[in-house]
């Protein structure tokens, strides 16, 4: 019973702790669109968590790519709402229909991202700018990644 009410206590300190931070949810537009989700991990560093998609459904080569990527980044204020931040991460892929073979086609990538946001004071609202080359160390789809993108969030 003592481990119970241990785990429902450490359990709600760790849900009140992440209600506390603040947190952004949007889309990143850039080689494909991705859904973004933002959670702060500190005063001045930030989780960036992707999820999205390529696809190829116009022609007879139907195909889809998924990937995920996570971004651990630092962030300093240059001015007012204006932020850069830059920081390490990961990223996984799958690829279906004309993206796979007999064997499936995946990648496993390193990589990183540098970017530019603005905060709106008056709206809960951020912009940002980023560049994330992503190099493939493991898979069959040997591509590696190497674009920007624009976010826009909402901030809650």
């Amino acid at each position: 019973m003592k481990k119970i009410l241990l785990t429902l206590a450490l359990l709600c300190a760790v849900m009140a702790a992440g209600n506390a931070q603040p947190r952004a949810i949007g889309v990143r537009l850039g080689y494909g669109a991705d859904f973004s989700y933002q959670q702060s991990a500190s005063r001045n560093n930030m989780w960036d968590i992707t999820v999205g998609g390529e696809g190829k459904v116009w022609d007879d080569t139907k195909g889809y790519w998924l990937s995920a990527s996570f971004m651990y980044d630092w962030v300093w204020n240059i001015q007012g709402g204006f932020n850069w931040y830059a920081g390490p991460g990961f990223g996984i892929g799958l690829g279906m229909g004309s993206y796979s073979d007999d064997e499936g086609t995946y990648a496993i990538n390193v990589g990183g991202q540098i970017g530019i946001e603005y905060e709106f004071a008056s709206l809960p609202l951020n912009l940002s700018l980023d560049y994330r080359p992503m190099y493939n160390v493991l898979g069959t789809n040997g591509d590696n990644l190497y674009y920007a993108a624009l976010g826009i969030r909402y901030r809650f």
